[in-house]
């Protein structure tokens, strides 16, 4: 769910993870240094000894180009993996002042390692993280995939807020139909909770299906995702996950809400999960109209489930990272011309790749998702040469959070290596 994801972002920043932001930039251009190293550093290792020092990684790595992991021992320590140009990894023992500005006082180069060079090391990488990852990445033609890199790319995992796509998918298909058009305006009468805005507009509000569409991919709006839903249908959107290649959809049904999740997940010690959980799915459908819209969202207990993951392979949104590359493949083969072209713009508001990957592509379209356990991301890909491609990973582990950040890495890595390997 992407309340997580949201949840994270807006946490202050340790001092620690601050610092290793600002390193970056002082590995590339090192000025202005008394502003981010201690006088007691400095003293130890001059200025021109740091210039030194950059340009001899930048001659022999290449640019800092970003952070590729995290690992703090505490708000002012901890390890740090900085990627370099050449596909350098350097691993980094940083520590900051504990008292503002928390500059910083200790910096050691423990380590340095070549990244993955292919798609196949990229598995490798995967296969070596705890819990379940899955990977796949494909040439697209017509209907048919040609399986570039496969790995567990046919079992089912939970995917966070990557089921939105279902839901545009939908859009698309009505909009086709004739049934609905992408200026239709309706009334924003559901509330759910972060990821994104419409939460606190007033409830009323008129929004187009465009508006919502574009909140609902971009931001990861939930609020927007709950009234897309429901003025679509719930069970129209199942019936879509079928038409779009999803191998098993019941383990989907029925198809909750963000805030129905939320909820379920969110109650006390979780009760109403376990009565949920029990029951088949026209009894689920009769608790989720029932029990489930009476519980106020205003008494989720986030406690319950943000520390640790909760329910992940029995409730939440599930598909195959091959039931994902079809998903992205029907939406490119149904939005090829007006109307519903308009469904690749806004599959392609968020990009989250770097601006210089971004630019070596004719096209970008990508949908995320997360929560506790669960990190699922999904790349559409036209090339220079106007081929298409999709890659798909998921990484879930029903022990304790995935790492966000180092699977989001190699997941980018494995678009830049597909730019880099396909002929």
């Amino acid at each position: 769910m992407a309340v997580l994801t949201a949840s994270a972002q807006q946490i202050k920043m340790s001092p620690f993870e601050q610092r290793a932001n600002d390193l970056i930039s002082v590995l590339n251009d090192p000025k202005d240094l008394d502003k981010v190293f201690a006088p007691d550093f400095l003293a130890q290792v001059p200025p021109a000894q740091v210039v030194e020092i950059s340009k001899k990684l930048l001659a022999d790595f290449g640019k800092a180009v970003k952070i590729a992991k995290l690992t703090p021992k505490s708000e002012f320590s901890g390890t740090i993996s900085v990627l370099f140009e050449k596909n350098i990894i350097a691993q980094m023992n940083l520590n900051v002042e504990e008292k503002p500005p928390h500059l910083i006082n200790g910096l050691l180069i423990t380590a340095t390692e070549k990244t993955s060079a292919s798609l196949e090391e990229i598995v490798g990488e995967m296969k070596k993280l705890p819990g379940t990852t899955a990977l796949t990445v494909a040439k697209l033609n017509g209907k048919d995939m040609q399986p570039l890199v496969s790995h567990n790319a046919d079992k089912p995992l939970a995917i966070g807020s990557t089921f939105k796509l279902y839901i545009l998918s939908e859009l698309v298909r009505s909009i086709a139909a004739g049934e609905r058009k992408w200026s239709d305006v309706v009334e924003l009468n559901e509330s759910s909770l972060p990821s994104g805005m419409m939460q606190d507009w007033g409830k009323g509000s008129s929004v187009t299906l465009n508006t919502l569409a574009s909140m609902m991919i971009s931001i990861s709006d939930n609020t927007a995702t709950d009234q897309l839903l429901t003025t679509l249908g719930r069970e129209k959107v199942e019936r879509m996950m079928t038409t779009a290649g999803n191998s098993n959809p019941a383990l989907s049904l029925p198809f909750l809400k963000t805030v129905e999740m939320f909820k379920l997940k969110g109650s006390a010690k979780q009760k109403l999960a376990e009565v949920y959980l029990a029951k088949d799915v026209a009894g689920k459908r009769a608790m989720l109209a029932n029990e489930i819209a009476a519980f106020k969202k205003e008494d989720i207990n986030f406690a319950d489930f943000l520390v640790k993951p909760t329910y992940i392979s029995q409730l939440e949104w599930f598909a195959t990272t091959d039931d994902l590359a079809r998903l992205m493949n029907w939406l490119r083969m149904n939005t090829e011309k007006s109307p519903t072209d308009k469904a690749r713009d806004v599959l392609t508001i968020n990009k989250a790749l770097s601006a210089d990957e971004a630019k070596n592509w004719n096209y970008i379209g990508y949908k995320g998702g997360s929560e506790t356990g669960v990190i699922s991301l999904t790349y559409l890909l036209q090339s220079k040469k106007s081929e298409w491609f999709v890659v798909s990973g998921s990484w879930n582990d029903e022990k304790s959070r995935v790492n966000d950040l180092e699977f989001v890495n190699l997941m980018q890595k494995t678009v830049m290596l597909l730019r880099e390997k396909t002929p």
